[in-house]
């Protein structure tokens, strides 16, 4: 099976077809709202003067012909023709690529591939030498990802996603760090659970200098895939992999993560449309002003 088959793994529901989940999503942006239902539902904001709406899902979105004018956004999973009234976007919005791995049908780690088992057997042996991994908290972990070996920019922005992720989903992040025998961390994972559908997402990883030429990153992933397992998560999603014409520093995180999955993911292109009026926007821009004004002391 290739990802270019657009096919759908059987029985898995993304997070962003979830009702609940993007109730919580819309803590994180002033002004952002949920929209939609269990299925086909999604989010609505504002960028300046301009308002946007996005869905994800194979179901035709009942977009409110009311509301302000926006630019509304459909990202099917499999489906490559567009329906009457919507066009297909020829720029790409989003990631295009992602995978899964099943977590039923028993043993996780036969399945992985066989350049990772041989980097999780090496990875238990380090554990007689005093290497394991720990649970921490979102303030911890991003402290211990000032260390990582990355963009400054790219520590920054997986940082703010780990601290507004742990705020909007209260209770639902979680972090794990590999700490070398004295006690430093040497690498991190921070991954999302979303229970309404037994989904746990992997968020943000970074690896230090210390942890180089060890399989810290695998023993992170036998971590999560062993306690997902055992809290009766069905699936983990490894989130976005690289596609031709994507940045080129996006392939090495890919090629890890690929050694992982089951199921690689490909979206199709977009369908887009236009809903609402100008009237409907004149409104919710007051309607703003009006709240800031009434929140000022």
């Amino acid at each position: 099976m290739t990802a270019t088959e657009h096919n759908w793994p059987s029985g898995f529901v993304s997070p962003k077809q979830v009702r609940a989940y993007w109730d919580r999503e819309a803590r994180i942006g002033r002004g952002v709202i949920a929209v939609g239902h269990d299925g086909v539902c999604g989010t609505r904001w504002r960028h300046g003067p301009f308002f946007f709406e996005k869905y994800t899902t194979d179901e035709e979105p009942a977009v409110a012909p009311d509301g302000p004018w926006r630019y509304v956004i459909w990202q099917p999973l499999t489906l490559t023709e567009s329906p009457r009234g919507w066009r297909r976007s020829r720029l790409g919005i989003g990631f295009r690529g992602g995978g899964v791995f099943e977590l039923h049908g028993g043993d996780w780690e036969a399945r992985w591939a066989p350049s990772a088992r041989r980097q999780l057997k090496k990875w238990r042996g380090l554990a007689d030498e005093g290497w394991r991994i720990e649970r921490c908290d979102a303030t911890t972990f991003c402290r211990a990802l000032a260390r990582g070996q990355m963009r400054p920019d790219l520590k920054a922005g997986f940082a703010k996603v780990v601290a507004e992720k742990d705020a909007a989903h209260p209770g639902l992040l979680r972090c794990y760090l590999a700490v070398a025998p004295g006690g430093e961390p040497t690498a991190g994972l921070a991954v999302l659970d979303v229970p309404e559908v037994k989904v746990s997402i992997h968020l943000a990883a970074f690896t230090a200098k210390a942890a180089r030429g060890t399989p810290a990153g695998v023993g992170l992933m036998a971590a999560w895939f062993t306690d997902s397992a055992a809290e009766g998560f069905a699936w983990l999603d490894l989130g976005n992999f690289w596609r031709p014409g994507e940045p080129r520093d996006w392939r090495g995180f890919s090629r890890f993560k690929a050694q992982f999955i089951t199921q690689p993911l490909d979206f199709p292109r977009p369908f887009t449309r236009f809903a609402g009026s100008w009237r409907g926007t004149l409104s919710a821009l007051r309607h703003k002003q009006s709240r800031e004004s009434s929140s000022r002391p």
